[in-house]
């Protein structure tokens, strides 16, 4: 883990004993494609970002403006 990303921390910390990750031996709880797109524009509406967002876009800039930006190595992004 990266200690210099605490809030990521305390999101995985937050889910390790959520059941949906325990049944499924995964991390984080996962959301359909068609339902975090659903969630994405709920929130730029809510935002009033015009700008049409799906959850690929967005995990392209967490990529950038996050990870990349502080100091994660493009070999751990990708």
């Amino acid at each position: 883990m990266f200690s210099y990303l605490p809030e990521a921390l305390k999101v995985l910390s937050k889910y390790k004993d959520h059941p949906r990750c325990e049944n499924k031996d995964i991390v984080l709880p996962m959301l359909s494609n068609q339902k975090m797109n659903a969630y994405l524009k709920e929130i730029a509406d809510l935002c009033y970002v015009r700008k049409h967002l799906t959850f690929h876009l967005a995990r392209h800039t967490f990529a950038t403006t996050v990870t990349l930006s502080n100091g994660v190595p493009i070999e751990t992004v990708s």
